[in-house]
C-alpha cells in the first residue's frame, strides 16, 4: 500500500469514527473499476457522497471537528 492510499485510508476511519461517536454511520462502497463511493446512514435515511471531502464537510454541519 502507497503512501496515499495509507492516508486515504486513515482520513476514512477518522471520519468514520467520529461519525460513529454522533450515531451515524458511513460505509464506503467499492464500484471497481469506477471509484468508490461513500454512504453516510443518519436517522433512518442514507445518502450517498462522490467523495470523501463531501463526507468531512457533512461532519462538519452535524457538528463533528473539521477534517
Amino acid at each position: 500500500m502507497d503512501v496515499s492510499t495509507q492516508t486515504q485510508v486513515k482520513r476514512f476511519d477518522t471520519i468514520r469514527a467520529n461519525m460513529a461517536l454522533l450515531g451515524h454511520q458511513v460505509l464506503q462502497v467499492d464500484r471497481r473499476p469506477k471509484p468508490c463511493t461513500y454512504v453516510v446512514t443518519a436517522w433512518g435515511h442514507s445518502r450517498e457522497f462522490k467523495t470523501l471531502d463531501q463526507v468531512a464537510a457533512l461532519l462538519e454541519i452535524f457538528g463533528g471537528p473539521p477534517l
